[in-house]
């Protein structure tokens, strides 16, 4: 009876394949990506890994689908994170801006030191904002080094000449501060300086504009008014 089924298995092709030695014939192999270009974004990333791992239709569907939903409930939370980002690192800069001109004025005197003619308002670096109106163009004017000067000038590197002699009872004694830049949005920060020792309760503050990159908070004012989405650090009131 062994016989007779060797006989009937001798001719079957997958009898011969093992008689010498090769494997059978595979009954189904999964056909290669057709596109094997490069991957750009992470939709085609992700379809080329799908492509190499041999994922099916429906699998790959399943990937862009999962990907697409991800993306979109991803994006406006990470929108909403970045802006609240920017706005703590502006309240904090024009925090430290304001108490630097604070320690400046300790030390001498006045901002000007013994310059003839002081400034009305010292910038950082960054772009010159809009004014919302008239009230708020003194925030506006452009850097000239006698009315609007460089907050460098005063609180980095003493370009602005006050007296630094230790036999000076007031003179410079900084830096206060390492560098300044712009604010988070790419506008400057500003200090209306000129108003110490001015009109009794005007406010004096370090000023940045914002998101919208617009001033909205009067350059004078009694008693702080900030107005739209500016950001500012007090210097002085009640003066």
């Amino acid at each position: 009876m062994a016989r007779s089924h060797s006989r009937r298995l001798k001719g079957h092709p997958t009898a011969q394949a093992c008689a010498v030695g090769t494997p059978a014939p595979a009954r189904y192999t999964r056909r290669p990506c057709a596109s094997r270009g490069p991957a750009v974004g992470p939709l085609m990333f992700s379809l080329a890994l799908t492509c190499q791992a041999g994922f099916s239709t429906g699998e790959t569907a399943a990937v862009i689908t999962a990907t697409s939903i991800l993306s979109a409930t991803a994006a406006p939370q990470l929108q909403e994170y970045i802006e609240t980002a920017r706005a703590t690192k502006a309240t904090g800069d024009v925090r430290v801006i304001a108490l630097s001109i604070i320690r400046l004025m300790a030390h001498v005197g006045r901002v000007g030191g013994h310059q003839r003619e002081r400034p009305s308002l010292l910038v950082s670096a960054g772009g010159v904002p809009a004014a919302a109106s008239p009230d708020h163009a003194s925030w506006t004017l452009p850097l000239d080094g006698r009315v609007v000067q460089a907050l460098e000038a005063h609180l980095v590197d003493n370009a602005a000449s006050y007296a630094v002699g230790a036999a000076q009872p007031l003179r410079w004694r900084g830096p206060y501060l390492e560098g300044l830049s712009s604010d988070p949005w790419g506008s400057r920060y500003a200090a209306n300086v000129g108003l110490l020792g001015g009109t009794r309760g005007q406010v004096v503050i370090v000023l940045s504009p914002g998101p919208n990159g617009i001033v909205e908070t009067p350059f004078e004012m009694v008693g702080l008014r900030l107005g739209g989405d500016d950001v500012a650090g007090l210097i002085a009131s009640g003066w």
